[in-house]
């Protein structure tokens, strides 16, 4: 009778294995390549299965192969279970035997299972411990590949086995699960803490370290430049203390409204606080920076703000910078909100605008070479 104790190494080894699962995660943000790192991760976990197996004669062995294989489809995608299929066969290939063609078929058919679970049971992510213990025992169908051997050899084989076999799979399944269940829901959560630190709840917008995040994940490769409008709410004091905080707050969410749906979706829109937003466009002319920055001033000037029967006439005042160089968002920050003050100065309800083309990035002047005023 076999001992219980030849799967531990396997079991253990995939639950070691299953803390990688959160490193793959966080490391890969495209699904494509995310699924290939999955298919290899347990690809590798079903070579270190086999490195420990159960030894039936001197040709035949048995593991927690099949398992893998089932996992990989269920909690990643039919790519990533295709990856641990071929790994896990062209391994069974390499090790040889005669019992090569019994374990090719033992994966096909663990892989069809995995296939048929994810589709019965597509949110399987967030199943309980009883459904990855039921998986278990299903994947334990592919045992039924040793039926290729003579039928009453195939019978003292699966008298033998089966119920380590079985055992192995319902705990592995149930372990893997927790762990990878585990890792997942932490991966979300950290996610989730990363957006809410990053996005302003009045306006859901970007706050400054969310458009600065952003603005680092851009390319660079751009032709035509870069323009960063910063603008901020005239008067805004005087909403506030005339009308109450609650109107200012209608007043920034009917702001942010009006100009988010002024722009192409391409953009980095942000508040910084306050009453004061920027905006990133990138791939701009330079001889178009006036135009959108007044076109952002007449969407906000041309209609009152309505808030419990009052009509709220608000303007702002826009700063513009556009350059053609490295988009380093502190630096064209400064540069966008030197143009806002002159707006301001300039008697507000206006745009103020800077242009510092690459061969200038890095020099420092008063004013840039190329700046002016639009009302």
């Amino acid at each position: 009778m076999l001992s219980f104790e030849t799967l531990v190494f396997p079991v253990m080894t995939l639950m070691g294995l299953a803390f990688l699962y959160s490193m793959i995660l966080r490391s890969f943000s495209d699904t494509l390549m995310a699924s290939v790192a999955f298919g290899v991760l347990f690809g590798l976990g079903i070579i270190l299965a086999m490195s420990a197996p159960i030894h039936i004669g001197e040709d035949l062995i048995f593991d927690l192969r099949g398992l893998l294989v089932g996992l990989s489809v269920v909690f990643v995608g039919w790519i990533a279970g295709l990856i641990t299929l071929a790994i896990g066969v062209a391994y069974r290939l390499y090790l040889g035997g005669g019992g090569v063609a019994l374990g090719c078929v033992g994966l096909l058919v663990a892989f069809g299972i995995g296939i048929g679970w994810r589709m019965l049971a597509p949110k399987m992510s967030q199943m309980t411990l009883v459904s990855d213990a039921a998986f278990g025992v299903a994947i334990s169908l592919s045992l039924l590949s040793v039926f290729m051997l003579p039928y009453d050899i195939a019978l003292d084989v699966m008298a033998e086995i089966a119920p380590n076999v079985v055992v192995a799979n319902i705990l592995g399944a149930v372990g893997l699960g927790f762990v990878l269940r585990r890792e997942a829901q932490y991966v979300r959560d950290t996610e989730q803490l990363r957006i809410y630190a990053s996005i302003d709840p009045l306006t859901n917008l970007l706050n400054r370290r969310g458009a600065a995040d952003q603005l680092r994940r851009l390319s660079d490769r751009n032709v035509q430049g870069r323009a960063l409008f910063y603008f901020d709410i005239d008067r805004f004091k005087d909403i506030n203390d005339v009308y109450g905080h609650a109107a200012g707050d209608a007043a920034l969410a009917a702001i942010a409204a009006r100009i988010e749906g002024s722009v192409r979706e391409r953009v980095i829109f942000s508040r910084h606080g306050g009453d004061e937003f920027t905006l990133f466009m990138p791939n701009v002319h330079e001889d178009a920076v006036g135009a959108i920055g007044e076109r952002f001033r007449r969407s906000i000037s041309e209609e009152p703000v309505h808030f419990q029967g009052e009509d709220l006439s608000v303007s702002i005042s826009v700063g513009a910078h556009w350059t053609d160089g490295p988009a380093d968002f502190d630096e064209m920050l400064a540069h966008a909100d030197r143009e806002l003050r002159r707006a301001k100065a300039l008697g507000r309800n206006c745009i103020s605008q800077s242009a510092m083309p690459a061969a200038q990035v890095g020099l420092h002047h008063d004013w840039p070479l190329s700046a002016g005023a639009v009302h």
